[in-house]
């Protein structure tokens, strides 16, 4: 018995989550036994971004994005109780205290509404652009 393989159990394909979950794990066993190719490490592998979708995440995962606590986390979930949130602006809108730089912030750690990141040129803020200087 091989104890890190590629070879992935016919019972992972018949769900994709259990799949994901498995080739996962497969990775993460790799980094920490420190048997990855081409220089890359369990430091590199933690450098990498991980994102988590607002109307999909549980509070223990709210709580992992930087600039989410507990309190934050409970006021999302309550709010996402009425609605799933429809994009960065409902977002915005709904969510007392959050306004576009902390929805930067937030992205920036990797919250995403409906798999995109907030960018303020899609937000309709409502803010008049400047006339142009003469």
């Amino acid at each position: 018995m091989r104890l890190f393989s590629w070879e992935f159990p016919e019972q992972t394909w018949h769900a994709g989550a259990m799949w994901h979950r498995s080739i996962t794990r497969r990775f993460l066993c790799l980094a920490a036994a420190g048997t990855l190719g081409s220089g890359l490490t369990a430091v590199t592998l933690a450098a990498l971004p991980r994102t988590t979708d607002l109307n999909l995440a549980n509070q223990a995962e709210l709580e992992m994005v930087k600039g989410i606590g507990p309190q934050l986390s409970e006021r999302i979930l309550a709010e996402r109780a009425h609605g799933r949130f429809g994009n960065w602006e409902d977002f915005i809108g709904r969510m007392k205290g959050i306004g576009p730089s902390h929805a930067t912030r937030l992205s920036a750690a990797g919250l995403r509404v409906g798999g995109q990141p907030y960018s303020a040129d899609q937000a309709g803020n409502g803010a008049v652009a400047a006339p142009p200087a003469k």
